[in-house]
């Protein structure tokens, strides 16, 4: 199925201490390129979140943001013992040496920036992992969901701008045919003017030579055949943009060939309205994956 490489993704997840929530945001790039926002202590995560998404998407700027609502972290008391009991065994020695007859200020010691502290930890959730990359996938299936619903609609955008093609390309052959007719009537109006005697041969041998020149009977039907490969290319279901950005470049050189042959007035329109309806294409084309 054909996709676009806009799209927006979400997904949440529930986990210890919080909610979960990603969110994916797409725009169209030549190549596959994800960056990925993320709490700094979650930084070890980015590669396996980076495989999901590029498993399900082959092109486009993808953005993932990875947000906590609510406290992932807890507060704890850390107590430094071994500092203790070195402030303990130095009271018990200062004691011995000296009339001391004070007991152990313990509570005192606590107060120490030195002895006691608040660490903050993330909170222990065996399933952080896995709920981590479920969330992702959701918000990746999501946002490819999205990039379909939008590339039916492109596909029939390029149908409707390739039967217009056609149908210009189509009229082009009719003018075409009539290459030669019009080079012996312009040859023989030009004799007229000039006051020469008619050689019928030699407007013929003239006409058919000119004309030869300006056959683009073969553009015509390579541009038949490419319109026919660009209908195959939308029916398939792989990534399809490079393709029919190919297929698109090859039109393009053919009306451009025609353009420079075109002698009759018709012909120089419908190249124009040609290059009119190809360049609408490209600008969807640009969009798809």
């Amino acid at each position: 199925m054909m996709r676009s490489m806009t799209g927006y993704g979400h997904a949440e997840e529930i986990i210890a201490g919080g909610r979960l929530a990603v969110e994916l945001k797409s725009v169209n790039h030549r190549f596959l390129e994800v960056s990925i926002r993320i709490p700094k202590e979650w930084n070890r995560f980015e590669s396996a979140i980076r495989k999901v998404v590029s498993t399900n998407v082959s092109r486009g700027k993808v953005d993932v943001f990875v947000r906590i609502d609510g406290s992932y972290k807890t507060s704890q008391l850390a107590i430094n013992q071994q500092l203790i009991d070195q402030f303990e065994e130095a009271f018990n020695e200062l004691k011995g040496n000296y009339a001391v007859t004070d007991t152990f200020p313990l509570a005192q010691i606590l107060l120490s920036d030195q002895v006691t502290s608040i660490e903050e930890r993330e909170i222990d959730d065996p399933e952080l992992t896995d709920k981590l990359l479920a969330c992702v996938s959701k918000a990746t299936l999501d946002l490819v969901t999205m990039r379909e619903n939008e590339g039916q609609e492109l596909s029939a955008v390029l149908k409707t701008g390739a039967t217009r093609v056609k149908a210009l390309n189509r009229e082009l052959h009719t003018y075409a045919d009539d290459v030669h007719r019009h080079y012996t009537d312009k040859i023989i109006k030009r004799m007229r003017a000039i006051g020469s005697d008619i050689d019928e041969s030699r407007i013929l041998q003239e006409a058919a030579l000119y004309a030869e020149k300006a056959d683009v009977t073969e553009e015509i039907t390579r541009i038949d055949s490419h319109l026919v490969q660009f209908d195959e290319i939308i029916q398939s279901d792989e990534p399809i943009g490079r393709k029919l950005d190919f297929v698109l470049q090859e039109l393009n050189r053919e009306v451009n060939t025609i353009g420079s042959k075109a002698s009759v007035k018709e012909m120089s329109k419908l190249v124009v309205d040609m290059k009119a309806e190809l360049e609408k294409l490209r600008e969807q084309i640009q969009n798809i994956e």
